[in-house]
């Protein structure tokens, strides 16, 4: 079953197993029994130049809790290049807050922001109502595919 836009009630799958009995959770609506860490993905475009090709907004009228983001590198890129994935105002402000210089032209990888934050990023961000998740590409990144994952809880 793919994660794709489904929530996990502590450490559960949205269509989760706690009894041996399948129980749907995607209706839950309360989060007294624990609070959904979601998931979203946005496939990578690659223009051939540096410049923020892509980007993820909140979903939500309120702050986000980014628990990470990964760039799933299946491609790499034909010459050196690196990605910085930041939150920004818009779709087109740079940012390294999650993930500052992620090395995408040495060889196929999963980076994340918890294991391969760089100098400046990080996990644990908060994103605010209307806020982005950009990548940011800082050589050229012909060649390069691969998809960016956010994950992250509601919690304004």
């Amino acid at each position: 079953m793919a994660w794709e836009g489904k929530a996990i009630i502590f450490g559960l799958h949205a269509l989760g197993r706690r009894d041996g009995r399948d129980h749907d959770l995607s209706a839950v609506k309360s989060y007294k029994h624990g609070f959904p860490i979601l998931s979203d993905k946005v496939t990578l475009i690659v223009s051939g130049g540096t410049g923020v090709d892509n980007s993820w907004k909140n979903p939500y009228a309120g702050d986000i809790l980014i628990l990470d983001a990964f760039l799933d590198i299946t491609t790499k890129s034909t010459s050196a290049a690196t990605a910085d994935v930041g939150i920004g105002a818009t779709a087109t402000t740079t940012g390294d807050t999650l993930m500052d210089a992620a090395d995408i032209g040495a060889a196929t990888a999963l980076l994340s922001a918890s294991n391969d934050a760089g100098s400046n990023g990080g996990n644990n961000r908060v994103a605010a109502s209307g806020e982005f998740v950009t990548v940011d590409w800082k050589a050229d990144p012909v060649g390069a595919v691969g998809t960016l994952y956010v994950l992250y809880v509601p919690i304004g």
